[in-house]
């Protein structure tokens, strides 16, 4: 893309905000979605360690802002996100969970109340640390949440359409042949097996766009998932690569419909 033009009628018109950011504390991520090549789109789902998941974190919508500052030095420029807003009132329970929270370090997710599409800051390596402020006079009360990065760095802000439920990945307990169901969401977590078989996904019923994740569990001889253009539910992978189902191993495919549902895949690690 070499010209920067005008997307849309009215693409500065401000975006009223969800009441509640989402936020990933970075510590309780197990496995990362891939970063595409375009270099600001999340490719995949995050996927948690046991227990722990998505955090809603509400600040009054017409607080919130997202700032995305630049400085440095020749040959060090960089950029620094900062998110914030105000939560109202300060009862015991907000400031617990204040105090447990503060200075630790998250991904934060945020977007208009009308679109699917999330806007995130911060990584692994360059996470949004939470700063908490606290203000209680005769006009208002009221603790402002911020989340900053404490480095300048060439990450900008990126743009995630993964799952944003906290689900337990769904649990395939035998075989290599399961169906992608709605009410099993979207995160798959294979068998381990002692004897080697090909993944088929028999059906489907997830929309377009939807992405899915399989994790591999290993074993003596893990599951494959071959390239299966053919098939019912076909399987699309780059270079027409085998995909091994090793312990930890994760592949990320997009639901395409065409003359019939493709999985596609976006990315694999």
């Amino acid at each position: 893309m070499r010209h920067l033009v005008k997307y849309g009628s009215n693409p500065g018109v401000p975006t009223p905000k969800r009441g509640e950011a989402i936020a990933v504390l970075v510590e309780d991520v197990q496995t990362w979605p891939t970063l595409n090549e375009d270099g600001v789109s999340w490719d995949g789902n995050f996927v948690f360690k046991p227990g722990t998941g998505f955090l809603k974190t509400y600040m009054t919508p017409s607080t919130q802002k997202a700032l995305l500052e630049s400085s440095g030095s020749p040959d060090a420029y960089g950029t620094k996100g900062k998110y914030m807003g105000e939560y109202p009132g300060t009862p015991k329970e907000a400031i617990v969970w204040a105090k447990k929270h503060n200075s630790r370090g998250f991904v934060i997710f945020y977007g208009g109340c009308d679109t699917e599409e999330f806007k995130t800051m911060g990584t692994k390596c360059l996470p949004m640390v939470l700063q908490v402020s606290m203000e209680d006079n005769n006009e208002k009360n009221f603790m402002t949440l911020s989340f900053e990065q404490e480095m300048i760095n060439d990450q900008f802000i990126r743009f995630y359409t993964g799952t944003v439920d906290s689900e337990t990945p769904t649990e395939l307990v035998a075989g290599a042949d399961f169906a992608l169901e709605k009410a099993n969401g979207v995160i798959y977590q294979l068998p381990a097996t002692a004897v080697t078989d090909d993944i088929t996904v028999t059906a489907n019923d997830l929309d377009e766009d939807t992405v899915v994740t399989l994790i591999g569990a290993g074993g003596v001889a893990p599951l494959t998932l071959a390239n299966q253009p053919a098939a019912a539910v076909g399987i699309l992978l780059k270079d027409a690569a085998t995909w091994t189902a090793l312990a930890g191993a994760v592949i990320n495919l997009k639901v395409v419909k065409a003359d019939k549902t493709y999985l596609v895949e976006v990315s694999r690690s």
